[in-house]
């Protein structure tokens, strides 16, 4: 009787030693799901902040673009309206041929 009360015993044991193992493993689960939650909500943060540093830089380089554009215009009129009035004053009329 003493044997088996003692395997009893052992068996009670190891169950417990099992169900703990088990605890900790579920534990352990719920905390690796939890910073995969958190991660995941911190790569959508910096997915979303990279979309918007991207649009900005293309506004930004839209911007200059049109920016320089204009004053490249703005020197091309400059550039040929001098050279109207040199060809002007080279042949003393209103004459526009090339000298």
């Amino acid at each position: 009787m003493e044997t088996l009360r003692q395997r009893l015993k052992e068996k009670d044991e190891t169950i417990e030693k099992q169900l703990q193992t088990i605890k900790s493993a579920q534990q352990e689960k719920k905390n690796s799901d939890c910073r995969f939650h958190e991660i995941s909500e911190h790569m959508k943060v910096k997915e979303r902040k990279i979309s918007v540093l991207q649009r900005k830089v293309g506004c930004a380089a839209l911007d200059f673009a049109l920016s320089l554009l204009a004053h490249i215009t703005f020197i091309t009129h400059l550039l040929r309206h001098r050279n109207k009035c040199h060809l002007l004053a080279v042949t003393g009329s209103g004459n526009h041929a090339f000298v």
